[in-house]
C-alpha cells in the first residue's frame, strides 16, 4: 500500500485526509496519510503531489488560523488533528518579506 490513497479506501484503511494550499502557485494537493507520519513527511509528500520542490523560506501554516507549524513538523499528523489543526488543512507559503 502507498502512503498516498484516495477517498472511502483511505477511510476504510483508518488513514487521515490532508490537504495544503500552496500560496505560492494557488494549487492544492489533497491526499490521505498514515496518522503516524510525521508532519514533516506529509509537507514534503505535498511537494510531490504539486509537482513542486520546496523552496527557501518556505513556511507550513494551520490555514484558518496563519498559526506557524515550525515547531511541530516532528509530531505526528494524528496527534496535529486531535490538537493543532482538526481539518488537517494546512498552506504553505514564501517566507514573509517587504518588496
Amino acid at each position: 500500500m502507498t502512503e498516498t490513497v484516495q477517498g472511502a479506501e483511505a477511510e476504510r484503511a483508518g488513514l487521515l485526509g490532508v490537504t495544503f494550499l500552496d500560496l505560492n502557485t494557488n494549487e492544492t494537493a489533497r491526499f490521505a496519510v498514515p496518522g503516524d507520519v510525521t508532519l514533516q513527511r506529509a509537507w514534503d509528500m505535498a511537494y510531490d503531489e504539486l509537482g513542486e520542490v520546496k523552496r527557501p523560506g518556505d513556511i507550513l501554516e494551520i490555514l484558518h488560523t496563519g498559526q506557524p507549524l515550525t515547531g511541530d513538523l516532528d509530531k505526528t499528523v494524528r496527534y496535529v488533528k486531535e490538537h493543532l489543526a482538526h481539518d488537517l488543512r494546512f498552506q504553505i507559503h514564501g517566507e514573509k518579506g517587504g518588496a
